[in-house]
């Protein structure tokens, strides 16, 4: 059984459903308003009510106040204050006559009887038994009692009453009373608009009617007051103290009453006032404006069916029914045009002519793919279809199959050869391997295939690329596969052939021992050999496509200058050579020379960087300049020596023969010559020992000597003298410099050399070594005076650790060498003071502490004199240590 489907039904039909859910959402429309205009309609009642209530309650307090002051005034009144009957009747009607809002005034004796009332009486009335007299008499005070019927009115009324007392204030002589009238409580309730047919009632504490509205067009019976409410109405007043309720009142008509039980003064004269609303007065205005719109929709509802129904038919349905005809001609192959059905509405033009444009369309697309079809088959382009079947039997294949592979169509079309026949054998397996894994795909359509190898007739093997469409029926399972195959055989061994071509080149690329980049216009990376690699540590394939420069972060100090140089080669095709800068490597700093070449051809662009690392060759260079340095100081220091040697030795003789002539007291010569000037040697000696003379001398000569020792520094800087090595033990050695050092120090009168500490890290079994002695202990004092001088430079701070020396002694055995060390702590050397550390002249002290010949003459000696090393390690703020490394066997030396 076929089940139900809107879409089957007629258009007509369709747009006549549409047009009813169309109404039915305005129909839950207008329900929805009539609802909230009932609530609407409640709440504004309610807030009316509400307003009643609360008039109700002020003018029940107004009431009291204004009674009070009223009986209180009457309390003052002879006549009434003396009981006198016939003036106190005319004084209380007189009084009623203007306040017609109470029902009676009254005058009772101290026992309860009156006489005296605003009504007239037949007789006295005695009143003692009432409750208002009663409690008159017990509190003397002004009193409220409970509403009820008056038996001098007839009405129903509130009594109040005031007493009239003794001068003493102790004794009852009259109470005043009032009863005040409920009827002008219309007053208030008239004030406030209701519906018609409302009706007011006021009940007392236990439900007897006091008061019942007949302003409001009501109807029910008037002589039921001081009945009970259900008696009267029917229905029975609530426990609660506010509420509402719907009844059926009294003349047969729906109410709803809103009630609030009031009191004044005391819970005794609790009174319960009742607002009851007709159902019909209160909605009818909302059920009329209701049945008015629900009428109106229904109109407009019929209205819209008929339109829908004749010009849904005119318009829609017949223009329809003619393009569905020319549909069934279009579906049995007629491609023809036919005649034009007439003017059609709005979009069903436009469909007709989309139309008549797709069968256009169609019949130009049966031409395209007769051509195509015509191309196909003149092209190396091979169709195929073959089943989702063992071996792949082809369904259809193109008639260019014979041109390019040489198998007939019938061959192929006939199963005799199957699609996985004519793979090469030994890619078989990966063709089918990769049809399953695409055809597990659910969502796959199509895929391409890695080219493979076919086989021809002939047996000659082609390299094909293959792509494939998935063809899948329904339920998703595999129907067959549309393939296209090209031959791209000479395609595949020209790529070969170019990438052996760029092997081979990147094989003589990456053989280079220089760092070989290349870079496009933009400075990107393209080529990075191996050396590349190596000196980055960067891959190739990192690299590629980056900029040159953030590669190579090593260059931090000249990126700037490599950029540019990049830049000016790549731009104005300029050779750009011997660009020397240095690379960061860890804390080494190695130095580069880099070549950069344009490349000529205008499409690509670009350049080749070459970068050769000439740290090696620069530290030569630097050797050999040092070596030069010390060569030339050298003779400029022995020609200087020479021609100072003479003066000074002069200056020293006559600096003695000067000392001794003012200094010796014994030697006649002196004392005659002192004799002839009329002194003694004593009294010269005194007078020198009084201007510091014998240290002025003394120092002169300290200084003379001092000059003859740097002379004979000089002296042994210039020139390799013929002296004899003997063997020292490396330990005995060091320990005689440090006595040396400890007892005749230079500086000793800036420091004392005792508070050094001293650390020895000697290795045991050291072998005894081939040196100079007396040079070797100029050294090693030399170096020990200026690593003093740098710790005690620092200055004194806590932090500080004390001055301290390393000294270490260690047997290079694979060099045949003994190291020595020297460690200070003190202040260190930045990398431009190392490097001139060793030249002549050179010095950190200030002006007059130093030559600056000690460590250049150092090196000499160690150096040249013994054919050993001296090297420097420091940095700022980390000490300095210098290496010194001795032959152990000294070769002849002349």
């Amino acid at each position: 059984m076929r089940s139900f489907s809107l879409s089957r039904l007629e258009l007509r039909t369709q747009l006549l459903i549409l047009i009813f859910l169309i109404f039915i959402p305005v129909l839950g429309i207008l329900l929805y308003t009539g609802f909230k205009q009932y609530q609407y309609t409640i709440q504004d009642t309610e807030d009316n009510v509400g307003q009643l209530r609360k008039l109700f309650y002020d003018e029940q307090l107004k009431i009291v106040k204004q009674t009070n002051q009223f009986l209180r005034i009457l309390s003052k009144v002879p006549s009434v204050k003396g009981l006198e009957l016939s003036e106190c009747n005319e004084f209380l009607q007189a009084i009623h006559r203007e306040n017609p809002q109470y029902s009676t005034l009254v005058v009772a004796n101290g026992e309860g009887m009156i006489n005296c009332c605003a009504i007239p009486l037949k007789k006295p009335i005695n009143v003692a038994d009432r409750s208002w007299f009663r409690r008159i008499s017990k509190s003397r005070e002004f009193v409220i009692d409970n509403f009820l019927i008056s038996r001098s009115s007839k009405k129903a009324s509130l009594p109040f009453a005031y007493p009239i007392l003794s001068s003493d204030g102790k004794t009852l002589v009259a109470a005043v009373g009032a009863a005040f009238n409920l009827e002008y409580y219309r007053n208030v309730f008239e004030s406030v608009p209701l519906p018609r047919d409302s009706v007011i009632l006021v009940t007392d504490r236990t439900g007897n009617l006091l008061y019942k509205s007949l302003s409001h067009q009501a109807s029910g019976n008037q002589d039921c007051l001081g009945e009970k409410l259900e008696q009267c109405r029917g229905f029975k007043l609530p426990d609660t103290r506010k509420g509402k309720l719907e009844v059926r009142d009294a003349d047969g008509k729906d109410r709803i009453y809103w009630f609030e039980r009031l009191s004044v003064g005391q819970e005794t004269n609790e009174i319960c006032l009742l607002i009851g609303i007709s159902k019909q007065a209160l909605f009818s205005g909302v059920k009329q404006m209701l049945l008015i719109n629900i009428a109106m929709l229904c109109v407009v509802a019929f209205s819209s069916f008929i339109i829908a129904w004749f010009f849904g038919g005119k318009f829609i349905l017949n223009p329809v029914n003619r393009l569905l005809e020319r549909t069934r001609l279009v579906q049995k192959g007629d491609l023809s045009i036919p005649e034009s059905i007439g003017e059609l509405p709005g979009e069903l033009e436009i469909l007709s002519r989309a139309f008549d444009d797709m069968v256009l369309d169609l019949y130009q697309k049966g031409k395209d793919r007769d051509e195509a079809y015509t191309i196909i088959n003149n092209s190396p382009l091979v169709g195929f279809i073959w089943s989702n079947q063992s071996g792949w039997p082809i369904e259809f294949v193109t008639e260019n199959i014979e041109n390019v592979f040489g198998y007939s169509p019938d061959e192929l079309r006939g199963n005799t050869i199957r699609q996985a026949g004519i793979v090469f054998p030994d890619d078989l397996e990966r063709v089918q391997r990769e049809t399953v894994r695409f055809s597990r795909e659910k969502k796959r359509e199509t895929f391409a295939h890695t080219p493979y190898r076919v086989l021809t007739k002939s047996g000659d093997i082609r390299w094909v690329d293959h792509r494939v469409y998935i063809k899948r029926d329904p339920t998703g399972s595999i129907r067959n596969y549309h393939g296209i195959l090209l031959d791209i055989t000479e395609r595949r061994q020209a790529e070969e052939e170019i990438q052996n071509l760029r092997n081979y080149l990147s094989k003589i690329i990456d053989s280079m021992p220089s760092v070989l980049i290349g870079v496009d216009k933009e400075g990107r990376v393209t080529q990075w050999n191996r050396k590349a690699r190596s000196v980055t540590k960067i891959s190739r394939e990192s690299a590629e496509g980056k900029p040159f420069e953030e590669n190579f972060p090593g260059f931090s100090s000249d990126l700037e200058r490599v950029k540019n140089a990049v830049k000016s080669a790549v731009n104005d095709h300029k050779l750009v050579k011997d660009l020397k800068v240095t690379w960061t490597e860890g804390e080494e700093t190695r130095y580069q020379d880099i070549t950069i070449f344009p490349l000529v051809d205008g499409n690509m662009g670009g350049a080749v960087i070459r970068i050769d690392d000439i740290t090696e060759k620069v530290r030569m260079e630097e050797v050999l300049i040092q070596n030069e340095k010390i060569l030339s100081v050298g003779g400029l220091a022995a020609g200087m020596a020479h021609e100072i040697n003479n003066p000074l030795a002069g200056v020293l003789q006559n600096i003695d023969v000067l000392e001794t002539r003012l200094t010796g007291m014994t030697i006649p010569a002196n004392q005659s010559a002192a004799a002839s000037v009329g002194t003694s040697m004593e009294s010269i000696a005194e007078f020198m020992n009084l201007r510091g003379i014998p240290r002025i001398i003394h120092g002169i000569k300290d200084s003379g000597f001092r000059m003859a020792s740097i002379v004979k520094n000089m002296l042994d800087f210039s020139r390799k003298e013929n002296t004899s090595f003997s063997s020292h033990h490396p330990t005995e050695l060091m320990d005689k410099i440090l006595e040396l050092a400890s007892a005749d120090y230079d500086l000793k009168k800036q420091y004392d050399f005792k508070s050094i500490l001293i650390q020895k890290e000697y290795e045991p079994d050291l072998p005894m070594i081939s040196c100079e002695g007396s040079k070797i202990q100029q050294v090693l004092l030399n170096i020990l005076n200026n690593g003093a001088h740098a710790m005690f430079a620092r200055g004194e701070k806590e932090e500080m650790p004390p001055p301290k020396f390393i000294l270490r002694l260690s047997h290079k055995t694979g060099l045949g060498m003994l190291q020595i060390e020297v460690e200070d702590n003190g202040t260190g050397m930045d990398a431009k003071t190392r490097k001139k550390i060793f030249d002549p002249f050179f010095t950190t002290k200030p002006a007059g502490v130093g030559t600056g010949l000690g460590l250049s003459v150092s090196y000499f000696i160690i150096k040249e004199n013994h054919g050993g090393t001296m090297d420097v390690v420091s940095e700022p703020g980390k000490g300095t240590n210098f290496i010194i490394r001795l032959p152990v066997e000294q070769k002849s030396r002349k």
